[in-house]
Order: structure tokens, then sequence, then C-alpha cells
């Protein structure tokens, strides 16, 4: 969805006190929190939709035509539910951006795609506290966990963490998740949607 940000001019008199509007930190701790956790009334069914979009939007954007793979796997009793683009990939900038900023979006200049805001590529904390990516870019293969906790102002923020680095042939993006109570759910979220 392109967004589209228009203002006026200010008409005041240049002997007005003024000051200018924003967002204290704490304000922007709370609402990261808001549009992470409390925006989505059905956490699996978003979690679904936002990443299977976004995996299908990159293909589009880039003329993959190689499906893009949604999977549950088990190792020992953790089950975790994948998706998997094989388009271009992020370098770090990229990640941390798109995956660590809210508005930050590589869809907010075309109407071509879902989304455009940068929400939904957090949309697994609103599900849990950590997710996966594993980016395949330029011959490289990079591991991320994005981690809530901590934050000094009664807030958990996000963090993301650079895990492993290592010589990849392939490109595109595999975001996941442990959804071990939510397994059966997940499964037919995804056969659904």
């Amino acid at each position: 969805m392109k967004i589209g940000i228009t203002s006026s001019p200010t008409v005041a008199s240049e002997t007005l006190e003024k000051s200018t509007m924003g967002m204290s930190a704490k304000g922007m701790d709370i609402a990261a929190y808001f549009l992470r956790d409390k925006i989505y009334n059905d956490k699996v069914l978003a979690c679904v939709r936002e990443y299977i979009c976004n995996a299908v939007d990159e293909h589009k954007k880039y003329n993959v035509e190689r499906p893009v793979v949604v999977k549950i796997d088990t190792i020992k009793s953790t089950k975790t539910w994948s998706v998997r683009d094989y388009a271009k990939g992020l370098d770090e900038q990229g990640i941390r951006n798109i995956f660590g900023m809210y508005f930050e979006s590589t869809k907010n200049h075309s109407n071509e795609y879902v989304g455009g805001f940068g929400i939904g590529s957090k949309s697994a904390h609103s599900y849990t506290d950590t997710f996966y990516i594993n980016s395949h870019h330029n011959g490289t293969c990079s591991m991320y966990a994005c981690v809530l906790g901590g934050g000094d102002k009664g807030v958990p923020i996000g963090e993301i963490f650079k895990i492993s680095e290592e010589p990849s042939f392939q490109s595109g993006i595999e975001i996941s998740f442990d959804i071990t109570n939510d397994h059966y759910r997940f499964l037919e979220t995804t056969k659904t949607f």
C-alpha cells in the first residue's frame, strides 16, 4: 500500500512560542508494544497471513516462479512453523531496518503489495518472544534472533541478535518460530489460508 504523507504550510504568527509534537522514548516503546501485541485479534492467523503474504510479494517483485515453502517441522519435541521465499534476501542493514523498525517497509512506495507500514514483519512477536530469520543474500546465509525482553520503561523491547553467518549459494528469507503449544492451530490455519 502506497503511503502518501502530505502536510500543509503552518499559518501562525512569528511571535508565538511553539514546540514540535512527537513521541517520547517511553511513548515509542509503548507504541511498539501495541503495534506488535495488541492489533491482532487472531495472532496465529496474523503470523500465517503476514509472513506468507510477505514471501509471495517478494516473489512477485523479483519474478520468482519457484513456490513459497510453508512447513511445520518437528525436532525432538519442538514444533516449528516456517515460511521461506527465494527472492533476493536482505543484507544486515535491511534485516535490522525491516525487522527492527516500525514504519520501515520495502512496500510503502507501491500499491502492488500487501502492507506498507512495517508491522507485519514483526507479527511473530504478537505470538512469541523469539523468532528467527535466515537471510540468504549475496553468497552468505546470516541467521538472526529477534527477541523481546529487557526494557527500562516497563515495556519489553525488541532486540535483534546476529547468531551466525556461513556461505550460501541460495537466496531469500526464511522466518521460523516455535509453535509447540499451538501446532494443530497453525496447521489448520495455514491450510485454510
